[in-house]
């Protein structure tokens, strides 16, 4: 489940979304936070895709996503975000 997401410019577009149901990442079915993470790690694409049960899809660029990680912790003071 996505429940909120921070403000960055990263989230930019995204901001609004709280409360929703990750779907798929790449087109392959998710059920657990464990899964969504290693198939966001696996993805061989440049872009990964995160679909939503309500139909949106969120584009996240990985080569962005360290230095967006490290940014959001230090402003949110979040101890540690994702394994990227």
């Amino acid at each position: 489940m996505l429940l909120q997401v921070l403000p960055d410019e990263i989230n930019n577009g995204y901001h609004n979304l709280s409360m929703e149901i990750v779907k798929s990442i790449d087109n392959k079915n998710v059920s657990s936070i464990k899964e969504l993470d290693s198939q966001i790690l696996e993805s061989e694409s440049e872009i990964t895709q995160i679909e939503l049960d309500s139909g949106v899809t969120i584009a996240i660029n990985k080569q962005n996503l360290k230095k967006a990680d490290e940014r959001i912790s230090k402003k949110f003071n979040i101890s540690k975000l994702g394994r990227y």
